[in-house]
């Protein structure tokens, strides 16, 4: 009631002046100018703030990855000549979370019209693990103090207490980008340069001699062994760009372009001590106790990323031909040459390596595109687009047969491969039409065909035909629709499954009959999605956005079966008042894989630890699986300014929660024999369990304007995850012949709060 009466107090002064300030308008009494509020060009942000746990998850992107405190720091410092000075001179200086990895800075300078410079910075952290275990002790492939090499012949009764713990495992991007536009007459001439550089390391695992077996526990090691090592990681990038564009008039556009972009690999290859002792496999000669001795010789060399180079050079054109007629162009040619040296072919010293046809890759790919599109108006409610697109990618790379490796050791008559320079030129063309068969509703209508052809590829030639309908249109002054329908048919060409084994150079195939690779074989695609926006009363905004599609593969008896998408979720705004403002929305999404397969006899040991409980194996086993994804996310925000232009109040809050389950069914008739070669019902499969992740984040920033151009400003967040999967099950010393990762789940509760002064003038 004190607040209403204050109210009528003001309202009713406010009437008793009335006549005075109409007195002082028929005496034409001057009123004092009102003065405009300041104009700030710069800003100083200083504070600091505490960070509850460690977790890389956490911080994969920002940097706040450590427990404790930190750092609030940015800035803003800008000028131009004054507006009635005569001159367009300007600059601005910008720097965002300096104390963090994820750091920026960016600096302009220029005269409006005339001339512009930039410099930048941008720090791009990723972290990946603080729990990351190894036997090797550091990145040139040295095993842990008590582990010799080939030494190791049982991990679970070994190792345990001998691997390193490395704590931070992640990579930090430093990127730099120097810029300059020049408008000279008609065109405007801008270049930059940018260097970036990446360095740290990723997590990476290593096979020694063979497939290692899945069998916990196993009494030693054979010939097959695992284990995880750290990947260094030592990039640099450089890229150049110039761009001339032209457009003196309102009917033509002209771009002419050329980039230059090299990429340095600082490493060549990571070469890491073989920790294992096998008792076969391992040496040019048979016997355990020889194998043994030999197993210390074995170096693994794993080839790093090589470095390479691309030029491309690109031309943009636009042109009006009419009012409502115009002609768009994009055509763009590009050279990529690679042509690293080749590293060791192998790192066993037991046998006398067999080297590559040549020394390098010698690898070149040469690249075309372009594109054509024209749009026109031929009648008032009409609208055409008619578009060409060509994509070639021509791999001018050598051939050459390289020598195959067989378990590390060489058979008598080795086995030849030859690389494959694949190449593809993918064309499309499309014709849409729009018509607004009323004055809130129009109709869109649409076709395009589509034809890839490939080399050494299962199927040389792949089309497809899609066409379109979409229709829009506002039922009522407060409500609008969208409805869109797609109808895609891909037809794979003469689909020869032993394409790519017979370029190889092989003989044998492996892959099953049946079995396409899901982007080579016939599919038909169905798609819908929809849109309803809704606005009831003034300040509320409601909207529906739904999408489904599903794709079949009606060749395809082996592999990727149908998978389907499905999403829906509203959005609702409302502006309570000027003051009070909120934002809720919702999204389910679900994705849907069915795929078969099978087991062949190559899979049988006959010793009840695979799909057998004895010898036989006579036929093969086939099964199915399903993968279902589905995830939920919910989210709502509230802005308010209890104190208007003084107190600003903001509250988010964020639920998603995500799901993936496997159902798997056995092979029916197609079943493995017992030890009595009596056939079983059908195979033993275990049923995956699901895996799920819940993430919950809750925030609240506050804002208190203590001057004008003082403001204190505060927040504080929460945030949690949840994830379960069946993987983390398994330790780093767990399996006998395996050295996993053995990284902890990547759960966290971290909470952060932090506090900050604002200056600005």
């Amino acid at each position: 009631m004190k607040q209403l009466r204050s109210l009528t107090a003001l309202a009713a002064l406010g009437l008793a002046f009335l006549p005075l300030r109409a007195l002082a308008q028929d005496f034409d009494v001057a009123e004092p100018p009102v003065k405009p509020p300041p104009v700030y060009n710069n800003e100083v942000r200083l504070g600091a703030g505490w960070q509850s746990q460690t977790s890389p998850q956490f911080g994969r992107y920002t940097g706040m990855r450590n427990q404790g405190p930190f750092g609030i720091g940015g800035f803003t410092l800008g000028g131009r000549d004054a507006w009635d000075s005569g001159g367009t001179t300007y600059y601005r200086l910008e720097g965002n979370n300096i104390p963090l990895d994820s750091r920026s800075f960016n600096a302009q300078v220029g005269q409006q019209g005339t001339w512009g410079a930039t410099f930048s910075y941008d720090g791009i952290p990723y972290y990946q693990s603080n729990s990351f275990r190894s036997v090797f002790s550091d990145a040139n492939g040295n095993l842990v103090s008590g582990v010799r090499p080939g030494g190791v012949t049982n991990v679970t009764s070994q190792l345990p207490g001998l691997l390193r713990t490395q704590t931070n495992v992640g990579t930090l991007r430093d990127i730099y980008t120097l810029g300059g536009k020049f408008q000279w007459n008609d065109w405007i001439i801008s270049s930059s340069i940018r260097h970036d550089h990446k360095q740290g390391f990723k997590e990476n695992s290593s096979a020694w001699l063979g497939t290692p077996s899945p069998i916990a526990n196993n009494a030693n090691i054979t010939n097959s062994a695992l284990a995880y090592f750290l990947e260094p990681v030592n990039y640099d990038t450089d890229r150049f760009d110039i761009n001339a564009v032209y457009g003196n008039t309102s009917r033509m556009q002209l771009l002419v372009g050329y980039t230059y972009n090299s990429f340095t690999d600082n490493g060549t290859a990571w070469n890491g001590f073989n920790p294992f002792g096998f008792t076969s496999n391992a040496g040019p000669i048979a016997g355990t106790a020889a194998n043994l001795a030999a197993s210390a010789n074995i170096r693994s060399s794993y080839a790093l990323p090589p470095s390479n180079m691309a030029h491309q050079i690109k031309l943009q054109f636009g042109y009006n031909l009419t009012p409502t007629t115009r002609v768009n162009a994009n055509f763009q040619y590009g050279l990529m040459n690679q042509n690293a040296a080749y590293v060791a072919s192998t790192g066993n010293a037991n046998f006398t390596p067999i080297g590559p046809p040549r020394s390098s890759f010698d690898g070149t790919i040469q690249t075309v595109f372009g594109n054509v599109a024209i749009t026109a108006m031929p009648l008032p409610k009409l609208d055409v687009r008619a578009s060409y697109t060509i994509d070639d990618r021509n791999n001018l790379s050598s051939r050459a047969g390289y020598r195959q490796y067989i378990n590390d050791a060489y058979t008598a008559n080795p086995s030849v491969l030859m690389n494959l320079p694949a190449s593809y030129t993918n064309q499309k063309a499309k014709l849409e039409a729009g018509y607004r068969v009323l004055p809130n509703t129009k109709l869109t209508v649409g076709y395009s065909y589509e034809a890839t052809h490939r080399t050494y590829s299962n199927t040389n030639d792949v089309s497809s035909g899609e066409f379109s309908a979409q229709v829009r249109t506002s039922l009522l002054e407060t409500v609008q629709a969208s409805l869109r329908y797609m109808h895609q048919d891909r037809w794979a060409g003469s689909y020869n499954r032993g394409g790519v084994f017979a370029a190889l150079g092989l003989t044998t195939v492996s892959d099953y009959y049946g079995y396409y690779n899901y982007y080579l074989a016939s599919r038909v695609r169905d798609e819908a999605k929809g849109t309803i926006d809704y606005s009831p009363l003034p300040g509320l905004t409601a909207s529906l956005v739904g999408k489904a599609d599903y794709d079949f593969y009606p060749s395809s008896a082996m592999g990727l079966k149908s998978n389907n998408n499905f999403s829906i979720g509203p959005d609702i705004t409302y502006e309570f008042s000027k003051l009070l403002s909120m934002h809720a929305f919702y999204n389910y999404q679900k994705i849907f894989f069915n795929s078969n397969s099978m087991v062949t006899n190559a899979t049988c040991n006959g010793n009840g630890t695979t799909l057998t409980a004895g010898s036989g194996c006579l036929n093969n086993g086939i099964w199915n699986q399903k993968t279902n994804d589905e995830t939920h996310t919910f989210g709502a925000s509230l802005d308010w300014q209890p104190i208007p232009d003084v107190l600003k109040v903001s509250v988010d809050y964020t639920l998603s929660y995500g799901n993936t389950s496997y159902t798997f069914a056995d092979g029916g008739i197609y079943s493995f024999p017992t030890a009595g070669n009596v056939g079983t019902a059908g195979l033993f499969i275990q049923a995956l369990p699901s895996t799920t992740g819940l993430l919950n984040s809750i925030s609240l920033h506050a804002e208190y304007k203590i001057r004008e151009n003082i403001s204190l400003i505060g927040g504080y967040a929460f945030e949690r995850f949840s994830y379960k999967d069946y993987a983390y099950a398994a330790g780093s010393t767990q399996f006998s012949n395996a050295v996993f990762a053995g990284d902890n789940k990547p759960n966290y509760a971290v909470h952060v709060v932090g506090a900050a002064v604002n200056f600005r003038w």
